[in-house]
């Protein structure tokens, strides 16, 4: 799901350290990563028995978190998550080991890069996997500092000077500039060599009856012998951030680097690692930023440091702005607010009509707002329970508490029987008042069951939009509609920068009532092209039977009204029966939505809004079940 998002950010360190930002030097910042390790492998959590000096001293003088997870149980698609600030399985290839990570997605390094930092990886970064074109490369976490070894490599350990190479990478900087290192630390991944317990043994005085064994495993000798063996790489995996924490010492970097501890996922044997449970997925994670974090802080509150809490964090600190991008879930698919008129609103986009593709249309047009105005905007699609988009699921609707903070609604609904408890929160938005920007088939949103608490809005249309379904007026996918401005309405500001509007769906009968201002009328046209001559036939209209010439009068196709609601607040309404995908094509008719949310907003309307199609957009043609099968809200971010 897309974003960039913001989740729980690391809220009260955030407040601890804030203040710091405007009147001091950004910080360095270290990610010291371990390569498959369980938090309790740790003796600050008060299990372990091995000695781990040097984590310790990172929690003491800074915070243990004791509930901090990983977003997958496996080394690359959890590195993958951590680096693109996404739940793993948003991330296409990236969710899988031995695949690539694709660049479309991108990176926190990249941006602290971006933002003036020297950034440089030593050790493992993301992997493995490959690098094909379209993916990242093997500089996904920075300049590559790997060129130093130690001259005597223990038996089936790192070969990697990790001292020697942060030396290199502080010398590349820049005079005064900052740092990011990605120290991506070997052990203690499989294989193991067998001598290790005697080692660990000979230089911290433990042996395999001393140690402790997860609940899960069998405690036998076998067993002891192996965690003994992977045990000592944690502890040289511990000596090896002593010797980082010393070289920074010595560059008198240690007072201003905020240093991050954890591990990609958990310790590699049967239940923990690439597997479903706690062990798996729940890591160590200490931080420390000396005069900053208030030393020996504990954290219980549940953190999943590979995307809600590095990632904002470093940047936050770092006075660096990731760019904002868009994130979704079952049913839903958000886009972030930004700099603009717009900044602060959220427009919240209903998508549920069975015909004229809405699930297409109106990621485009929240796309718009978004980027060019700085609404953010989420829109909400009926799907199958495994997310799947399915506009005939005319019962779904995704995530509808987001309709709880919305400060403007857009509908392209048909007949949507959504459950009660759906229901409350959008008769909770019209309630208070919240605009409604509604589109073609929305003069009928809804047909509710006769045992719905909110059956009343069944008339949702006819109330509150001003018409409900009266008949095609136009021969449907025969007669196009040609949007005409109404005389009189030329200044109305809603219709700021809108001319003629081609739309290729046909012109619906409709008759809104006194207190609705029109803006525009259709004239029928007799063809399907923006060039067809306008249509000359007689036809009957439903209100009264009497028989008129198709164009004279044309029928509204918008118009905007204040209404009264009966929580006493007053919705502001745009309602145009054009609206299908193809016919937002249209520039004028695109400029005509966006003005509508500016004007429900209580926002002053631009006298010619950015209406340019964000990305690609190539709509389907309307038709019943023509929605494009298997799409999922994450493929419109």
């Amino acid at each position: 799901m897309r974003s960039f998002r913001w989740l729980a950010m690391l809220g009260w360190f955030c407040l601890a350290v804030g203040h710091c930002l405007a009147q001091e030097k950004r910080p360095n910042i270290l990610l010291f990563i371990t390569d498959d390790e369980s938090w309790l492998e740790r003796s600050a959590y008060g299990w372990a028995k091995i000695p781990t000096p040097n984590f310790d001293r990172i929690a003491k003088r800074g915070a243990l978190f004791n509930n901090a997870y990983t977003s997958a149980p496996s080394c690359a698609p959890s590195r993958a998550a951590l680096l693109a600030g996404r739940n793993f399985w948003e991330l296409e290839q990236g969710a899988f080991i031995q695949a690539w990570l694709p660049e479309k997605f991108p990176v926190f390094p990249h941006l602290l890069a971006a933002g003036g930092y020297h950034t440089g990886r030593i050790g493992k970064g993301w992997g493995p996997g490959v690098h094909p074109a379209g993916g990242h490369s093997p500089g996904v976490a920075g300049k590559i500092y790997n060129s130093a070894k130690l001259a005597k490599p223990e038996k089936a350990m790192t070969v990697i000077d990790y001292p020697e190479n942060l030396e290199a990478l502080l010398a590349d900087r820049k005079d005064g500039q900052p740092f990011f290192c990605w120290m991506g630390v070997q052990e203690p991944h499989a294989p193991w060599a067998p001598g290790n317990h005697l080692k660990l043994k000979e230089r911290y005085g433990l042996t395999p009856d001393q140690l402790p064994v997860p609940e899960f495993l069998d405690d036998n000798g076998k067993t002891r012998l192996t965690r003994a063996n992977m045990l000592y790489e944690i502890c040289r995996a511990d000596e090896m951030l002593g010797e980082v924490l010393a070289v920074l010492e010595k560059k008198n970097e240690l007072e201003n680097t905020l240093i991050i501890v954890t591990s990609d996922n958990g310790t590699g044997c049967p239940l923990s690692k690439a597997g479903p449970y706690d062990w798996g997925t729940h890591v160590p994670f200490a931080v420390m930023w000396p005069g900053k974090i208030q030393p020996a802080s504990r954290v219980s509150a549940f953190q999943e440091p590979m995307k809600k809490s590095i990632i904002p964090t470093a940047l936050l600190l770092a006075a660096t702005l990731m760019p904002a991008y868009s994130e979704s879930g079952i049913g839903w698919v958000s886009y972030p607010g930004g700099k603009g008129p717009g900044e602060g609103k959220h427009v919240v986009l209903l998508a549920g009509d069975e015909e004229y593709r809405s699930e297409e249309a109106l990621p485009m047009l929240a796309k718009i707002l978004s980027k060019h105005h700085g609404f953010k905007c989420t829109v909400l699609f009926s799907t199958l329970p495994d997310g799947t988009i399915d506009p005939n699921k005319a019962d779904s609707l995704g995530n509808p508490a987001t309709l709880d903070s919305a400060d403007v609604i857009v509908t392209s609904l048909r007949f949507r029987k959504w459950p009660d408890d759906a229901m409350k929160h959008f008769d909770d938005a019209i309630k208070r008042g919240v605009p409604v920007v509604g589109l073609r088939t929305s003069t009928h949103s809804f047909q509710l069951p006769g045992d719905s608490k909110f059956k009343e809005y069944n008339s949702f249309g006819k109330k509150v939009l001003g018409e409900q379904w009266v008949s095609h007026w136009g021969d449907h996918k025969v007669e196009a509609t040609l949007g005409l401005v109404e005389k009189g309405a030329e200044k109305n500001p809603v219709l700021n920068g809108v001319e003629k509007v081609f739309a290729d769906s046909d012109v619906y009968e409709a008759y809104p009532p006194a207190d609705a201002t029109i803006l525009m009328r259709g004239q029928v046209l007799k063809g399907m092209e923006p060039t067809s001559i306008p249509s000359s036939r007689h036809k009957t209209r439903s209100s009264d039977k009497v028989k008129q010439d198709i164009n004279t009068p044309m029928m509204p196709v918008a118009w905007t009204r204040e209404v009264k609601n009966d929580g006493g607040k007053t919705n502001r309404i745009l309602t145009t029966t054009m609206g299908a995908a193809t016919d937002l094509k249209d520039e004028s008719l695109r400029r005509l939505v966006v003005n509508g949310v500016f004007w429900g907003a209580g926002l002053a309307i631009p006298a010619m809004a950015d209406v340019s199609i964000v990305g690609t957009y190539q709509p389907s043609k309307y038709e019943f079940n023509g929605f494009r099968k298997g799409t999922k809200a994450a493929d419109y971010e």
